[in-house]
């Protein structure tokens, strides 16, 4: 459980994306917009940018949590009719997968220019 310590932004963010649809206030939902579009951007370069890709850290959060919390997300969003803010999330969700299983692959090749030692 030391891991929730890391991800208490993605969990407020949440909180943040229900209260939002709860209290359907419009200047929270700009403000969601807001944040969204960048989050967008960033998992955009992100993903579109090998060396920030292969020098991300190891997550201590298990990766179902963020599925379980972009599902939420996404979940929401829908259930209040935001079609153009979850179809963001979803891009963001998709993104964040693709990301992850990239960075995997970095972590898990082996580096250019380097021999393997054989065992004989």
């Amino acid at each position: 459980m030391k891991w929730l310590k890391s991800v208490i932004v993605d969990i407020g963010v949440t909180a943040y994306i229900i209260i939002s649809g709860i209290s359907q206030t419009l200047w929270m939902k700009y403000l969601l917009i807001g944040y969204t579009i960048i989050m967008l951007l960033l998992k955009l370069i992100t993903y579109s940018n090998e060396v920030v890709v292969s020098r991300m850290p190891k997550t201590a959060a298990p990766i179902w949590f963020f599925h379980l919390l972009y599902a939420v997300n996404v979940v929401v969003l829908l259930i209040w009719h935001w079609w153009g803010i979850a179809a963001m999330w979803m891009g963001i969700w998709i993104l964040s997968h693709l990301i992850h299983q990239k960075s995997l692959r970095k972590r898990t090749s082996p580096v250019k220019g380097k021999k393997s030692k054989k065992r004989r």
